[in-house]
């Protein structure tokens, strides 16, 4: 039955006729032959069980089905123990489902027993990396050359992890040994350009990003690279031709379209700046910095409705942002909607207590709406927090509105012992006084004022 029964599960898994292949160790362990199709190279043992698990949880990988296709293998390799492969196969599975640490276990295991078994090597370079042990990935990618000297992407990827280090001199060695061998390896050209650009030998960066444009002329990363030289050059024109051409043949381009936005501003071309933020926000909808600069930009030109919707998406995501809430207080403000600018400014206050600006526009909010009260008590915290002139003459000038201006003459009074001679106290207690038809000191503390400021 369970030959019947691998059988089938074999000719519903294989897309061409079966061809058997000899295989060496330890790629294989005790794995004595290979089945090849179109999609994989399926291993057969001489153990039917371990076969069959294998087959079911290559079948359920294949669907998708991560956890199944984990079990199988896990049972496949219990009957199998000796099978690298297999515990290659598990590894790549609790990779895939986000287990990262029982990964990198399992795949060390398989190292210990096969030091050169290039399929684990490889997974274990990529789970270094993945983890930021660039020390670990490097000693990794240095072994995977010196077993095969003709492996690309250990040489890229030790390429990379040199120029992350900024040991620039062994990445660039690692690449240009690589180039002299295959001399049209597009990533090998990139890379090699972008290790000159870190180490800002923009003229040799320049060089590598167009040999990689000569073998691929709509490369959009190279196109790029090159609108970032341009911008050192200062040759923004050129920039921003480079930019529109590399989110052109690729709108999912984050880098060009965003570097492109930040020229147009520099340009003080606000609406071209809009027009692409709105692009990059519509295709990577929960990018919470383009939803800030594009409220930004609303927000600088006028259009408020706009701004209040990308402020409150940042919001949502980051709700402790306080400058977004800022600024969204203000859009609030500027179009009178003064409650909902208030709450803003209150959920500000409550992370940060001792904030001056959502202070002083509370205050403003409370004066703009008629709430004279309120902002004399804003004004008062103000005071307490950080007692600065100004502060006591939004008060005293809240003060008058309510007809209070012996409250206010108090106030001012108080300022000028605290701060000594200040011309601006000076004259608004001489309004003060005008208020109360005190001419006399009306015009004594206007002498005074201009004895100050002519």
């Amino acid at each position: 039955m369970k030959k019947r029964l691998l059988l089938l599960l074999i000719s519903l898994t294989l897309v061409s006729c079966v061809t058997p292949a000899a295989t060496k160790k330890p790629d294989t362990g005790t794995v004595a032959e290979t089945v090849k199709t179109k999609e994989a190279v399926i291993p057969s043992t001489a153990n039917e069980e371990s076969s069959l698990n294998y087959i079911l949880g290559y079948q359920a990988e294949m669907e998708g089905r991560w956890a199944e296709a984990l079990k199988y293998y896990e049972e496949a390799s219990k009957l199998d123990p000796a099978s690298p492969y297999l515990k290659v196969q598990i590894g790549r599975i609790l990779l895939r489902t986000g287990k990262v640490k029982a990964a990198t276990e399992k795949i060390e295991e398989v190292i210990k027993a096969y030091p050169d078994y290039l399929p684990a090597l490889r997974l274990l370079g990529q789970l270094y990396n993945g983890q930021k042990k660039t020390a670990d990935a490097i000693r990794i990618y240095e072994k995977i050359i010196r077993i095969d000297p003709n492996d690309a992407e250990a040489h890229l990827f030790l390429g990379m992890l040199y120029a992350a280090e900024k040991k620039y001199s062994e990445s660039i060695d690692v690449l240009e040994k690589f180039l002299k061998n295959r001399p049209d390896n597009l990533m090998a050209l990139y890379y090699l350009g972008s290790v000159y650009f870190d180490m800002k030998d923009i003229d040799k960066a320049e060089t590598y990003f167009k040999k990689a444009l000569e073998l691929k002329p709509d490369f959009d990363a190279a196109i790029y690279r090159l609108g970032l030289i341009s911008e050192v050059r200062g040759k923004n024109d050129e920039a921003i031709k480079y930019y529109k051409k590399a989110s052109g043949i690729n709108p999912f381009n984050f880098q060009a379209r965003e570097r492109l936005s930040r020229l147009y501003i520099k340009e003080n071309k606000l609406q071209e700046a809009i027009d692409e933020l709105e692009k990059i926000s519509s295709q990577f909808p929960k990018n919470t910095e383009i939803h800030k600069r594009l409220g930004l930009l609303y927000f600088d030109n006028k259009e408020y409705e706009k701004a209040i919707d990308q402020f409150r998406l940042v919001i949502e995501a980051k709700p402790d942002d306080l400058a977004v809430r800022y600024y969204l207080s203000l859009a609030l403000g500027t179009l009178k909607k003064y409650d909902m600018a208030i709450d803003e400014l209150k959920a500000i206050l409550e992370l940060d207590p001792k904030n001056i600006q959502a202070f002083l526009n509370l205050a403003y909010i409370y004066t703009d709406s008629g709430r004279y009260d309120d902002a004399i008590k804003t004004y008062d915290k103000l005071i307490a927090i950080d007692a600065k002139p100004e502060y006591y003459i939004y008060k005293s000038s809240n003060l008058l509105k309510l007809n209070k201006t012996k409250a206010a003459e108090k106030t001012l009074k108080e300022a000028i012992e605290r701060f000594g001679e200040n011309d601006e106290l000076y004259f608004n207690l001489a309004v003060v006084y005008e208020k109360e038809k005190r001419f006399d000191d009306m015009v004594k503390f206007l002498k005074k004022t201009l004895s100050l400021n002519p």
